[in-house]
């Protein structure tokens, strides 16, 4: 029996990306990003029932998350949106990976080992619009796609650009990037190439950018059914993919003016019922829900007392009665109580998919609404920039 698990609905997932998909032109390509752990919810279980629903792409971060997806059997396109070292360079060849390049030397260096092996490498180029974190700047941009159609061994397949403030009321910013990747576009175009795979939008960009297309998008929250910011438009429905649960592992009935937990930070004021329950900041339950936060025991909520520690937390059931081995839960509903990643986002001063990312390895995946069917795994037709 599990001290803490995770439960998936992999229906509810492959909904979310139809309604991502409703909104979209039908021509656009859906690169579905799996990066860390697929937010907490298991990379692997997730990229297969995306695969299967329609995703033409997978993304993720490193080369480590795109190893584990092809050693799982999968086999479509994956993207390396962040970075990769030398020492990546055989790995990103031998799984096939296409990762985003701004590097001119490490290009120089993944086209060298492409060609030792009688092949060229797929690459996509980032463009810094404005983020300040990656890729290159965007009015080098021309200059380094040229420099990189003189390397025989890459071929550039795609261009795009990460929006750093989508999820914002104000979309000024994010329009001024996008204006910059466009003016990107047209120098290139001005030279006589043309790439043929451009990407733009996150999940913020997808619902607050409706006008704005491109030949994919890259949707990651919203396909576990969380919403960016409180900013962003809700005119897509989606609903929460996970729930994470724990057990009740000692109940116990104190006098009044008992401490509770490290440093003495909580006292009883009368006499009550305590439950401990098995999951601490190392199963993913912030430290910050020390005395602030609550979980969902047979449909009633009660509160976290004392300071969450590494293995355990202890809840204050007043004068209720529960027992060992009551399922726990630390987000998701019982009855018509919930508790979101929204909600512990909120009290910790964070955002919605640092809690459920925060979820540790030790904590068990599990899913429901698995397909039988075999998902496809046949690898999507790609065409590098002539002559590159």
């Amino acid at each position: 029996m599990p001290h803490a698990w995770v439960e998936v609905d992999l229906g509810v997932v492959r909904s979310n990306l139809r309604a991502v998909r409703s909104i979209l032109k039908p021509w656009v390509d859906v690169i579905a990003m799996v990066k860390g752990n697929a937010y907490g919810h298991g990379g692997v279980e997730v990229a297969r029932a995306l695969i299967a629903s329609g995703a033409s792409r997978l993304g993720v971060a490193f080369v480590s998350e795109a190893v584990e997806l092809r050693e799982h059997g999968i086999s479509c396109p994956i993207l390396l949106a962040a970075s990769f070292s030398r020492s990546d360079v055989d790995d990103v060849l031998g799984y096939d990976l296409t990762p985003a390049i701004w590097d001119l030397d490490l290009a120089k260096e993944l086209s060298q080992r492409a060609r030792r092996r009688g092949r060229r490498a797929i690459v996509h180029v980032d463009v810094d619009t404005g983020m300040g974190r990656l890729g290159v700047r965007f009015d080098k941009a021309p200059w380094f796609v040229d420099n990189i159609r003189a390397l025989d061994g890459l071929s550039i397949e795609g261009l795009f650009t990460h929006l750093s403030s989508a999820d914002e009321k104000d979309q000024s910013f994010s329009r001024l990037q996008i204006r910059r990747f466009l003016t990107v576009i047209e120098r290139l175009k001005d030279r006589g190439v043309t790439v043929p795979y451009t990407h733009v939008q996150n999940s913020a960009g997808i619902l607050n950018l409706p006008d704005v297309s491109f030949q994919a998008v890259r949707p990651g929250l919203s396909l576990y059914g969380l919403y960016p910011s409180s900013e962003c438009s809700r005119r897509v429905p989606l609903k929460p993919a996970l729930s994470f649960y724990s057990r009740v592992v000692m109940v116990k009935r104190v006098p009044p003016d008992t401490f509770v937990s490290y440093n003495r930070t909580h006292r009883t004021a009368s006499e009550r019922n305590l439950a401990t329950v098995s999951s601490g900041y190392a199963d993913g339950v912030p430290r910050e829900l020390s005395s602030k936060g609550r979980v969902l025991i047979r449909g009633r909520s009660y509160p976290i007392v004392g300071r969450v520690t590494m293995d355990h937390i202890i809840v204050d059931l007043d004068q209720d009665e529960v027992r060992v081995g009551d399922r726990v839960t630390l987000i998701g509903q019982d009855g018509t109580e919930i508790i979101t990643a929204d909600e512990i986002a909120g009290i910790v001063g964070t955002i919605n998919y640092d809690i459920t990312t925060g979820i540790s390895h030790r904590v068990r995946r599990t899913y429901q609404g698995v397909e039988s069917r075999p998902y496809p795994m046949t690898l999507v037709p790609r065409v590098g920039v002539a002559g590159a």
